[in-house]
């Protein structure tokens, strides 16, 4: 049961409270609640969490514990607004895309793209890879090229120099 249903107030959102709940206790493979005593007990589901399912098992993946949790956070208004809601982000979990709970960093976007569209992104990684290999050979090639032409640019004009001064000694031989 929901914590507000002991206040008799439910609605749409207890359900999915009820509902990840179970999934809770699927995935952690015990109760949610521990209290053996009824009273005790509700007092536990009114005023405490579960513990976080990551803390139960590491393997559980965390866009799965972030849409549980969600779903069973103890107000109401912080929960998904919908059964619609809490369904769409269970399907984008499993066809591994971002889930609404929780903000995906860009390189996550990214990173998960790249799973799911494998070839699309090995061939992408490949040309960015070539391309930047063309740009740092041509990169090095002109470097290369700019300072061969500089530096025989010096060499004619030294040469130069010699013969001005080997033509300039002969004039002044004559």
């Amino acid at each position: 049961m929901p914590p507000e249903s002991f206040v008799g107030r439910t609605d749409e959102r207890s359900d999915i409270y009820s509902l990840g709940l179970t999934l809770y206790e699927l995935l952690a493979m015990q109760p949610a609640f521990d209290q053996c005593e009824r009273n005790r007990l509700i007092i536990q589901v009114t005023q405490e969490s579960p513990q976080r399912l990551n803390r139960l098992n590491a393997d559980i993946p965390r866009d799965l514990v972030t849409v549980i949790h969600k779903a069973i956070e103890r107000d109401p208004a912080d929960r998904y607004q919908s059964g619609k809601e809490f369904a769409e982000d269970l399907q984008r979990f499993i066809e591994d895309e971002p889930i609404h709970a929780r903000r995906v960093r860009p390189i996550e976007r990214v990173w998960r793209w790249c799973r799911r569209n494998p070839a699309v992104a090995a061939l992408s990684a490949t040309a960015t890879l070539l391309l930047l290999l063309v740009a740092v050979v041509a990169s090095t090639a002109y470097v290369r090229t700019s300072l061969a032409l500089a530096k025989a640019d010096t060499e004619r004009q030294r040469a130069e120099t010699a013969l001005e001064e080997k033509l300039s000694a002969e004039q002044s031989a004559k």
